[in-house]
């Protein structure tokens, strides 16, 4: 299991293209950064739903000084990146910015509305200053079309409007509020200079201690100190780990693929993974090349999908390494239980027989039986 405190879904991934392109783009969700990926755009990082840590922040910002913050265009969205702003600004010296996403849709349903086109076309033009984002979101909280909402929301907006430090960028506002409730453009200045702005926030130092994860940069200094809260999980056996290394590598490099569909009665242990690489065979069937989002659409099941992404948060190295595959392998076929071999040969044997494929079936037949006598030695032994 990845720690959600510490990992940023596709930090890894993502670093390159960051750097490269002088900015982040921080989603919501993996889904939005699949679909990101998917349309050419490789800057992307998601939060996985929950709120930023210091930890995250920090290595954030060990890699850019720019974030744009693209969430979900509902009003839940709207909320959630009013909070992650306020969260990034607080906790960092980082310059933001907001990507709001058309119609009210996340990235991801956008691209699948719309194309992937469309959707790297939104992600490049769509950008707006945390301060306009702010004076739209407002907007949302009053009703103005009364007085009383009207002005409520201009005491908000004016407040905001004392935090910009750029007397332009002030001015660009205020002619924006003149226009839009018909007022006078003085009179908003005037009420703007009687309003003292805030003091900073001090940004807090990482102390000289504490290691942090496992992001990469061997010369990264330590991360600030949070309090974590970690949960049990059952550790998974030599055979599970084998198996969700070989699946991430076969789903990732195509010649990992062919190589381990043409051993003869391979399957996996678990059910699970099994379930995976079955659907992974009709998938391969209709996409010539792996595409994360769309797999995770093509599965359906959530039990499956949620598995998927544990194994896309898997930190593994680009490419496998010499004798890995052939370590897999021979942990998944000679090292696991023959009563699991026995019981998943069985049922990829029923589903051979379903689907006609009467090779498969033969060989199949000639691999349970083989499995049979392995078994019935190891009683007489």
């Amino acid at each position: 299991m990845f720690n959600k405190r510490r990992v940023l879904f596709n930090f890894d991934q993502a670093r390159g293209a960051v750097r490269k392109q002088g900015s982040l783009i921080l989603f919501e969700g993996f889904m939005d950064v699949m679909s990101a990926h998917q349309s050419g755009v490789d800057n992307g990082v998601a939060s996985m739903g929950t709120s930023l840590t210091e930890e995250q922040i920090y290595a954030i910002q060990r890699i850019t000084k720019q974030v744009y913050v693209c969430y979900d265009g509902d009003t839940p969205g709207q909320k959630a990146t009013q909070r992650a702003l306020k969260i990034l600004q607080d906790n960092s010296s980082l310059t933001l910015g907001v990507i709001q996403m058309p119609e009210g849709m996340d990235p991801d349903e956008y691209r699948r509305q719309y194309g992937e086109a469309k959707l790297a076309d939104a992600l490049a033009t769509a950008k707006e200053t945390p301060v306009a984002f702010m004076m739209r979101y407002l907007k949302t909280q009053y009703d103005v079309q009364s007085d009383t909402g009207r002005l409520n929301y201009l005491d908000d907006v004016i407040a905001l409007l004392a935090t910009v430090r750029s007397p332009v960028e002030q001015d660009v506002y205020l002619t924006q509020l003149a226009t839009t409730f018909q007022l006078d453009k003085a009179s908003l200045r005037q009420q703007l200079s009687m309003v003292r702005p805030p003091a900073p926030t001090p940004q807090i130092a990482p102390p000289p201690t504490q290691s942090y994860g496992n992001y990469g940069d061997a010369d990264m200094p330590p991360a600030p100190a949070v309090v974590q809260q970690h949960r049990q999980t059952t550790p998974l056996s030599r055979t599970e780990r084998a198996e969700r290394n070989l699946l991430f590598r076969m789903l990732h490099e195509r010649d990992v693929w062919l190589r381990v569909t043409g051993v003869a009665g391979f399957s996996f242990v678990h059910d699970d993974y099994q379930l995976i690489y079955t659907m992974a065979q009709g998938y391969f069937e209709t996409h010539q090349d792996y595409a994360p989002a769309q797999f995770i659409d093509y599965l359906q099941d959530d039990h499956l999908q949620n598995l998927l992404i544990e194994l896309e948060s898997m930190q593994l190295s680009d490419t496998a390494v010499d004798t890995e595959i052939d370590d897999y392998l021979q942990v998944i076929m000679n090292d696991a239980p023959l009563e699991d071999q026995l019981r998943n040969q069985q049922q990829a044997l029923q589903e051979a027989t379903r689907l006609g494929d009467r090779d498969q079936q033969r060989q199949l037949v000639i691999e349970i039986i083989k499995l049979q006598q392995q078994k019935q030695s190891k009683k007489q032994a």
